[in-house]
């Protein structure tokens, strides 16, 4: 399917640069959890990062600039998007980058671009409804929320209109 274009927001002005500065060298290669696991070399973060650069190429270089933006074949960008997906976010590849890029500060709001295109890998799709439709990544009722507390015969929280602090226990969101 060809024709489709990205909506590309949220990139700063040294996540740009960083975009265009990664050489490819692979040093981070050895250093990657997600790489070293899968071995799969397009779970290199260079690799991943040359193809968040062709999506945001697409729309936002010079060229595309004059001549409007750029028609993604949607079956390699649905292809790819899901390697821009697996990576812990754990800042190695940014500690031994000999152009000292922060390469994983990437990666957050390129899922948040690929977030809203409506663009989510398979297994994150049901994540994405749930939270929209219950306000949880699980789909449960907002009743189970306390579900643990109850069946852990636990005295309730304090639970008051007002407060000076709040703690939120968060879980993982396919926006992030």
């Amino acid at each position: 399917m060809r024709g489709t274009q990205l909506s590309i927001k949220g990139l700063n002005r040294l996540q740009m640069i960083y975009l265009d500065t990664c050489t490819r060298c692979a040093l981070c290669a050895d250093y990657c959890p997600t790489y070293q696991e899968g071995g799969d070399p397009r779970l290199i973060p260079g690799e991943k990062h040359r193809y968040a650069n062709t999506l945001v190429k697409a729309e936002r270089s010079l060229l595309r600039r004059i001549l409007g933006r750029k028609a993604l074949d949607m079956e390699e960008v649905r292809e790819r998007i899901r390697f821009l997906y697996q990576c812990t976010l754990c800042g190695r590849c940014g500690f031994v980058c000999p152009h000292d890029m922060d390469v994983s500060s990437l990666w957050p709001v390129m899922r948040r671009i690929i977030y809203e295109n409506n663009l989510l890998p398979d297994p994150l799709t049901p994540v994405k409804e749930n939270l929209e439709v219950k306000g949880n990544p699980y789909g449960l009722e907002r009743e189970m929320r306390t579900y643990w507390l109850r069946r852990a015969k636990l005295e309730k929280p304090p639970v008051k209109e007002e407060a000076e602090i709040c703690l939120l226990y968060t879980s993982p969101s396919p926006r992030d």
